[in-house]
This record gives structure tokens, C-alpha cells and sequence, in this order.
């Protein structure tokens, strides 16, 4: 008897994350490249590997270092847009005024010889 040794394919996980509600979640990879969020259930395609191991365990561990360092980014990103809403305007302000005031532009089927 011939013995045939098969090779077992241990799977992969990867850290990946949603679009839409910007959570890291531990995804086992497949051969399609389109994964659905285990939190907001929306399908996407995977865009960017955060992580990769044959261990699920590691990367659950990476995963929930990036989702506890994810709210610092969150409320450093709002403080600086709310610095840029409160800040005053430079210069004088404009009036709004519409091109065809400040011009003698007409549509070419509107023009008059």
C-alpha cells in the first residue's frame, strides 16, 4: 500500500475594516474578495489587511488594540474640525454674486446680434 500524506490548509484570519461604521473585525479569508460586517452586516470588498496569521487568537489581539486606540482618532479628528468651524473667517467677507451679473455671458443658443 501507497501511503498519501495530504496536507492540511490551515485557515487564515485577517484584520479588516468596515466602511461604514469603522469598526475592526476578525474575518476568516476566503477566496472571494467581498466579507460582510459581523456589527453593521454590510457587505464590502476587503480594500486594506490590517492583519494576518494562521492564529485567530493574535489577531483578535490586534484587533482589540485597534478598536481601543479607534475613539482617541475619532475625538482628535472632531476637536480639529470644530477648531476650523469656530475659527473667523481672514479677510473681508464677500457678497454673493452670480456669474451672470459680473459678466455679459449668455448661452450660445441665447445670443443676440
Amino acid at each position: 500500500n501507497i501511503l498519501t500524506i495530504c496536507a492540511v490548509v490551515m485557515p487564515t484570519f485577517q484584520a479588516l475594516q468596515c466602511y461604514q461604521c469603522k469598526a475592526f473585525v476578525n474575518q476568516q479569508k476566503k477566496k472571494a474578495k467581498k466579507w460582510k460586517c459581523t456589527i453593521c452586516s454590510s457587505k464590502q470588498s476587503v480594500i486594506k489587511v490590517f492583519g494576518e496569521s494562521e492564529r485567530s487568537k493574535d489577531i483578535r489581539e490586534l484587533i482589540t488594540q485597534l478598536n481601543a486606540a479607534r475613539p482617541k482618532e475619532e475625538e482628535q479628528s472632531s476637536a480639529d474640525e470644530y477648531v476650523l468651524q469656530q475659527s473667523p473667517a481672514r479677510g473681508r467677507k464677500r457678497k454673493n454674486m452670480s456669474i451672470a451679473n459680473d459678466c455679459d455671458y449668455q448661452p450660445m443658443n441665447k445670443r443676440t446680434k
